[in-house]
């Protein structure tokens, strides 16, 4: 884990400053970002502190400017993977509630702490924060995980889960001791939404692409019956077109397609044989998934 240090400077003197991991309290931490719910996210407004749910109570719970529920769990020292399980208790919890139930909810436990605004009717106040959206677009709700630092096993598990197309973020805050004895914070976004929307659309795009691949395969063949060396030089074509890779894979659900399609009595060619045209055309096969993508096609 890479470390951040600080320096007190005064004029040509640079005092470095101790390095906090834990804060007095998890009460303070949680304290300070009521308080200041710009320094979780810019346009955040909390509408919950310590909000009941059937497996505890859950930190801080929001609404970002996207009008999207945000559950926030929090940590007076480093995050560790028990955080990991929390904020998906508490976020799959309110997420089963249904919006009648969940709304009603938030309205009543809004008044837990006077440190957050009581909300008298949260559709009514979510209609008049949000009047271009629906109240369904409050859900699924996000996750972030915060506190000072985190350990590489939690870091590890949150990107895997963010992958998955799930909304979960990382959020940490480095403390310094300045030499006045005051706590200064930098906030570090370790793992972010960017980051999970980004592999969504890359995951999305992927499957895009391959089912217009075989479509256009497909298309390009439909109605004759191709030798299969025929068919995969038409698929390389169809690769050098989108200036893209050529998925092995790809190819031989085209083939199974266009096989079931011309009704051809001939038993289908094994992998082997296509892997063995695409390597004399320039394919290189790639390592990952089995040797089963064509990383890299060679023709011009």
């Amino acid at each position: 884990m890479e470390e951040t240090k600080i320096w007190a400077v005064e004029g040509t003197s640079a005092t470095p400053l101790n390095t906090t991991n834990q804060m007095e309290s998890e009460g303070l931490l949680e304290s300070v970002l009521t308080a200041n719910p710009d320094m979780l996210e810019e346009g955040m407004q909390l509408v919950g502190r310590q909000t009941s749910t059937a497996g505890g109570r859950l930190d801080l719970l929001g609404v970002d400017s996207d009008s999207r529920l945000v559950v926030f769990e929090l940590k007076r020292g480093v995050v560790k993977r028990g955080a990991v399980e929390q904020a998906i208790d508490y976020a799959s919890y309110l997420n089963s509630m249904g919006l009648d139930s969940l709304t009603e909810h938030i309205t009543k436990q809004s008044s837990n702490h006077e440190d957050i605004q009581e909300i008298s009717d949260f559709v009514e106040w979510y209609s008049n924060n949000f009047s271009d959206k629906d109240i369904e677009s409050l859900l699924p709700p996000r996750m972030v995980l915060v506190g000072l630092g985190v350990d590489d096993t939690t870091k590890r598990m949150v990107n895997f889960i963010a992958s998955s197309e799930m909304d979960i973020s990382l959020l940490t805050f480095y403390g310094f001791v300045n030499i006045d004895g005051k706590t200064l914070l930098t906030r570090d976004l370790e793992v972010g939404r960017a980051d999970a929307v980004v592999r969504a659309s890359r995951k999305s795009s992927s499957r895009d692409r391959r089912s217009q691949f075989v479509e256009r395969a497909q298309e390009l063949t439909r109605g004759k019956q191709m030798l299969l060396d025929e068919f995969i030089d038409e698929c390389v074509e169809i690769t050098k077109e989108w200036d893209d890779i050529a998925i092995f894979s790809d190819i031989q659900t085209a083939l199974r397609a266009h096989w079931r399609e011309v009704g051809s009595e001939t038993k289908m060619p094994s992998s082997k044989r296509v892997s063995q045209r695409l390597k004399s055309l320039g394919a290189v096969p790639g390592r990952s998934a089995g040797r089963r993508v064509m990383q890299k096609m060679l023709l011009k």
